[in-house]
Formats: C-alpha cells, structure tokens, sequence
C-alpha cells in the first residue's frame, strides 16, 4: 500500500442558517493510491471482513452500554436483571435518583482529571496527575454507560475551564506587574540608605504561578454556555455539510507468491460529491473516467484486456 500524498481541507460556518453556503465545506484529493497483494492476502481480507460483517437478522440489544459482558448463568442472573430492569425504566423514561448522581459524580470528576492531564505542561499551576488518579481517569473513560458524546462534552467544558484560568492566570500576572512597577519607584530612594534582604525575591519567585481557582458563578456559565453550544440546531432550510473527493488514480497490481503478475485493475480520476441539507434531503454523484482489468497471467494472449473502457479518459 503506498499513498503517495493526501490533502484535506474543513471550513466550518458559525452561522445557524446557511442558505447559500453548507455549514461544512470538507474537499479531500489524493493524488494516486497503489495496492499490491497476492492472492491469499486477497481471500484473506475477504474473510476477514465476513467474520467482521455484523448479522442482518439478529435483533439489536436494547442499550448495549448496559448490558452484561457475559453470558446467562446462575453466577451473572443478577446482572441480567439489573439489565433488565434499567431496560424498561429507561424505555419508560424514568431513572433512579442514585443513577443521577453517579452521573453527577462521575461528570464533575472526570472535568477535573482530563483539565490536570492535559493541561499539566501547558499551565504551571495545574498539578499533574498521581498513578492513581490515571486509572481512575482511564476507568471512567472505559465506562460503557458513558457515550462518546458524554465524554467530548465533558472535556470541552474542562477546555473551556482551562481557557478561563489561563485569562485570569494573565490578568493578575498584569496586575502584579503593574503594582511592582509602582512599588520600584517609590523604593528607588530608599534603597540607597537599607541593606538588601536576600530572601526578599524567593517569596515573589514561589508566588509567581498560584494555583487558579474559578468562581461557582464561572463555572455555571462555561457550562451554559456549552449546553447553548451543543444544543443548538440549525434550521430546516439550511445546507448541512458538502463533501467533495477526488481520487486521481487507483492501481491494484494482484501477483504471486514468486512476484508474478496475475491481474491488475486501474481506475482514472473518480470525483465524488455529497451535499446534505438540514432537512434530511441530499444529492450524491459519482464520476469514474475509466476502468480497466488486465490478465497477465496468460502469456501471449489475444484479449489481454479483460474490461475497459469505451471512451479515453480524456
């Protein structure tokens, strides 16, 4: 497999009606992409995605972040009743109070721990994380009854915290420049008659970085905030996104074991386009210049051409 080059590029709108332009702009062109297998590697990739391919005619678990991780037995039949229970509560749309706060729980010590990891480099008055508070950092993080969605909420409000505390980590750091700065000049004349501390500086070196703590009301607002984010929604009219790729070349060479040339198969440029609206509605197309199947197993042959196309790329 050789991809030679990539290029991607995203422009996203901060507008909630976008009539004229998508809310996403992504365009993608790769220049050419060479493949070259034998056979085996062939039927073995072709196993592989049937073993992986998820069965058409099984019913889906009902909330499989809930569900237990083995099988029904007498050791786990407690499990499956809590299963079962949590099932129909939520199918019910109700929840326990307990449920409730080990959300609560699990959310505001989860924000606390990903800002200390993530931010311990960055910020001086962030301590870094102990062994300890790593797994536990990992263990909510592998917790099923959390979605992705969960967690990349969570960590924007902790990066919206992290922004907050470097602003006010810079508006004090100006005021206590601005103070020092007074302070030099009065002391100017009084340094010629008294004799110099040289403990004076270490307690302005220790205090150069205290710890950055946000108010209740700070807090409550990054996290408004975040929810009028989040929730937002663009209106039915608008365009949703549009996709554009471009994929110039594209070479399987199939050999043998001994780098005999069996097969090839190339395409020309494929340019592919989807445009999606608010609404649901889209509208996908798809152009392929050219197609060609080489044999090149058989030696002299009068077709060596097993499929191509009828008009030149060109």
């Amino acid at each position: 497999l050789s991809p030679l080059s990539f290029e991607a590029k995203l422009r996203q709108s901060d507008s909630l009606k976008c009539i004229d332009f998508p809310k996403y702009l992504i365009s993608s062109e790769l220049s050419q992409l060479s493949i070259l297998l034998t056979r085996n590697q062939l039927e073995l990739g072709n196993r592989i995605a049937l073993s992986i391919k998820p069965p058409q005619n099984v019913a889906r678990p009902l909330f499989p972040e809930y569900r237990p991780l083995y099988s029904v037995s007498k050791e786990t039949a407690k499990e499956w009743w809590k299963y079962a229970f949590r099932c129909v509560r939520r199918l019910s749309g109700r929840s326990s109070w307990m449920e409730f706060f080990n959300a609560y729980r699990k959310r505001k010590e989860y924000i606390g721990l990903y800002k200390r990891q993530a931010y311990h480099a960055s910020f001086s008055w962030i301590k870094p994380l102990t062994s300890e508070e790593i797994l536990d950092l990992e263990d909510i993080e592998s917790d099923r009854s959390i979605s992705i969605e969960g967690i990349m909420a969570w960590r924007t409000i902790a990066e919206a915290q992290a922004d907050r505390e470097k602003k006010k980590h810079e508006a004090a750091k100006k005021k206590s420049s601005a103070k020092n700065a007074k302070t030099s000049k009065s002391s100017m004349l009084s340094s010629f008659f008294t004799t110099k501390d040289p403990k004076a500086n270490t307690s302005d070196t220790e205090a150069d970085d205290p710890p950055i703590a946000l108010t209740a009301e700070e807090v409550q607002e990054l996290e408004a905030i975040t929810f009028e984010a989040t929730e937002a929604q663009l209106s039915d009219d608008s365009r949703l996104c549009d996709i554009n790729f471009i994929l110039n070349s594209f070479k399987v060479d199939l050999i043998s074991y001994a780098m005999r040339p069996i097969a090839a198969f190339e395409m020309g440029t494929v340019t592919t386009n989807f445009d999606a609206h608010a609404d649901g509605s889209f509208t996908f197309d798809f152009k392929l210049s050219s197609v060609n199947v080489h044999d090149k197993a058989t030696l002299k042959s009068l077709f060596p051409t097993i499929v191509r196309s009828l008009q030149s790329s060109s």
